[in-house]
């Protein structure tokens, strides 16, 4: 017998509350717990601990829905999240993911996709909104392309350019010619394109290559 969803949803805003409600309404095969305005709510009952699937808005009055899950975690290791929110920015979709949410919707076309995002994550899968899938893939292309771009001696030099070595400095710790580094530099500020060594080593840190 498969296990059926428990489901609690932290909302503030009554009117996206009750859609959701609505929505589940017409899905019996989930069982919808309980509704909280805030986290700091959902903490002092005890239908979250019996949840094994939580819809989480990020706008919540008090304590953020990002900033919360790791505590939630400690309260429900097991806890599935799923982010129901209308920011689209960059920062608040990473962060929800590098804390532990499984799926990140938007409010915007959350009803078109949360039957599919509830089935895929609770079968440990991930699911996003189209726009912000496409924000993850740019994400992670960029970043294996970017392991690419840099040789392993090129990534060497970056290092030492980060401690501040100049040219010679790093010719000698490297035990090659100074022409060898210099060849080295100008390749890495092409491939990076930048102008300088700060340049080179902020840009090398934003891709992830030290």
């Amino acid at each position: 017998m498969e296990k059926t969803t428990k489901i609690v949803l932290v909302e503030d805003q009554e009117t996206f509350a009750g859609q959701v409600k609505s929505f589940f309404l017409d899905h019996s095969e989930y069982e919808f717990l309980a509704h909280f305005k805030s986290v700091e709510e959902a903490f002092q009952s005890a239908c979250t601990g019996m949840a094994n699937l939580l819809l989480l808005d990020i706008g919540l009055p008090g304590i953020s829905g990002v900033d919360a899950i790791p505590e939630i975690f400690t309260c429900n290791p097991e806890l599935k999240i799923i982010m129901l929110t209308v920011f689209e920015d960059d920062k608040n979709l990473f962060q929800a993911l590098k804390n532990g949410a499984n799926g990140y919707l938007l409010k915007s076309d959350c009803f078109v996709h949360l039957e599919q995002a509830i089935n895929q994550v609770m079968n440990g899968g991930m699911l996003f909104s189209p726009l912000m899938a496409q924000k993850v893939l740019k994400h992670f292309r960029r970043k294996i392309f970017s392991k690419f771009r840099l040789t392993s001696q090129e990534k060497k030099i970056v290092l030492l350019m980060k401690e501040g070595l100049l040219k010679k400095e790093i010719a000698d710790q490297l035990q090659i010619k100074y022409y060898t580094v210099d060849s080295h530099i100008k390749n890495i500020y092409k491939k990076l394109q930048v102008n300088s060594n700060v340049q080179a080593v902020i840009k090398a840190g934003d891709e992830g290559l030290i």
